[in-house]
Parts: C-alpha cells; structure tokens; sequence
C-alpha cells in the first residue's frame, strides 16, 4: 500500500529531512541496544580472557576471541545501522552486505587467533585451575546470555535484517563455545585431566571456521539475489 503522506511504501524510510518523533525513537533505541551490546561484550572480554590466563585455561581464551570478533561485529553492525537511518540511501542492501562481510572477516581473524590457542594448548604443560577455568567461562556465559536478552528485545521492536541475523547467530554461537569452555572445566575438575581444555579449543575453533564460512556464503547470496 502507497502512503501519499510519507511517500515511502509499506515501511519507514530513513531520512534526515523527514524523519517522525517515533521514527528517530526506534532508530535511536536500536543504535543505544548496539552500543551496549558492544561494551557488555568488550568488558566480558577482558575479564574472561584474564581468568582464562590465570587458569592456564585456552578454552576460556578462545571463546574469549570469539566474543571480541561479536563485539567488533556489534560496532560495526551499530555503525550500519545509523548510516542506513540518517541517510537517504535508495539502495540499503549493498550497505548491509559490506557489513555482513566485515562480520565474517572478524570471524577468520578470531579463527586464527584461537589457532594459537590451539597450538599453545599442545605444548603447554602447566597445569590447569579448573575451579578459575569454569569462573571464567561463567562469564562468557553470562555476557553472552545478556547480550543474546539485548538482541531479543530488539528484534521485538525493530524486526530483522541480514546483519541483524548475522550478529543473533554470532551471539549465540559464542553462548554455546561458552558453555563447551564451562564444561571442559568442570570434567577437568573431576578428571584432572587437560584432554577437555584440549577438546573444547579444538571444537572451538572448527566451529568459528564454519560460523565464518557459513557468514561469508549468505553475504554472497545475498548480494547474488541483489544483482
């Protein structure tokens, strides 16, 4: 259906000279709920990966990787988002493809990253505070369940998009390798063990690779289906 008062169809259109009070109030909440994701997963960051150290722990680590490339991924989804709202862009679909490719480059670079984790994991044998380990997947979990809240609400208000889904299932990816990191601590605390810290690094980084993977090929189609 046209609306012949706003001169869009069937959707707000983003612009700086026409934008409505309750328009700019999503856009805004939607550019907020971004930022706060982003700090939540910058501090979780630092504490997990700094637990993880001190545990002698590289499952913590790696997931701590993952959850900087989000956190990256969050920015620059944030940064989209307020282009696409404050523009008058015609085409927004090439503005959220580049995007998602941007998602999926973080994803290979934090792949790389935990594949020195991998290699450290191998030749270290300092032995693992499994009590601190699972402190420091804790964590992750919690940072990742709270950010995984953030995003759920948003999606109640503003729908969805191609980077939208792209950062939902990258939080909650990082959610699952935090709960593999949380129960590699816990069978080592049993066990006594470093196999799991080995295991959970290892499953870790297949799956960040195939997260990248899997990133890159809908931003390729999508542009495919564009074109």
């Amino acid at each position: 259906m046209h609306d012949h008062n706003n001169g869009h169809v069937g959707h707000f259109r983003w612009c700086p000279a026409r934008i409505e009070s309750a328009t700019f109030s999503v856009c805004f909440c939607e550019i907020i709920i971004y930022l706060t994701v982003a700090v939540i997963g910058g501090v979780g960051f630092y504490f997990e990966y700094t637990m993880g150290n001190l545990a002698h722990s590289y499952a913590p680590q790696a997931d701590a990787w993952h959850l900087a490339a989000d956190t990256a991924g969050t920015v620059v989804v944030g940064i989209i988002s307020a282009i696409v709202a404050f523009s008058s862009l015609t085409r927004q679909e090439p503005v959220r493809v580049c995007g998602v490719y941007l998602q999926g480059i973080f994803l290979l670079i934090a792949a790389v990253l935990i594949g020195n984790e991998v290699f450290e994991r191998f030749a270290s044998h300092e032995p693992i505070n499994a009590l601190t380990m699972v402190g420091a997947a804790s964590i992750g979990i919690g940072t990742d369940a709270f950010r995984f809240a953030l995003l759920l609400g948003l999606k109640q208000v503003r729908g969805e998009n191609i980077n939208f889904r792209a950062e939902w299932r990258h939080v909650l990816s990082d959610l699952i390798h935090s709960l593999f990191a949380c129960v590699a601590g816990i069978l080592t605390f049993f066990t006594g063990s470093r196999i799991w810290d080995t295991g959970a690094v290892v499953i870790i980084f297949v799956l960040i690779v195939y997260w990248a993977f899997e990133t890159f090929c809908e931003a390729y189609q999508r542009k495919i289906y564009n074109h």
